[in-house]
């Protein structure tokens, strides 16, 4: 979802089933879709501040730096893997 910058209401519905899985274990997405939509009949807004709350909690966590660093060594792994491939011109 990150990747690909997309933050609409799925990315709320996902972040704030995981991110509030301690305080309420049992809750689903319409769970947090009917609190969502609650939030929004009393003219608060829009989802905003939920969406920048859960990049906030996203950005905490470290998990991204972790799936960074991964793409980067795999990344590096398959340069390797290319070069090894390559003909040299002595070679042809």
């Amino acid at each position: 979802i990150i990747e690909k910058q997309y933050m609409g209401i799925d990315f709320c519905l996902a972040g704030l089933q995981v991110g509030l899985k301690h305080n309420y274990p049992r809750a689903n997405a319409q769970f947090f879709a009917a609190k969502i939509e609650e939030y929004m009949d009393d003219g608060k807004g829009s989802i905003d501040p939920f969406i920048v709350a859960i990049i906030s909690a996203i950005m905490a966590s470290g998990i991204l730096s972790k799936a960074t660093a991964k793409k980067t060594e795999e990344n590096e792994e398959q340069e390797k893997n290319v070069q090894r491939t390559e003909a040299t011109p002595s070679e042809v």
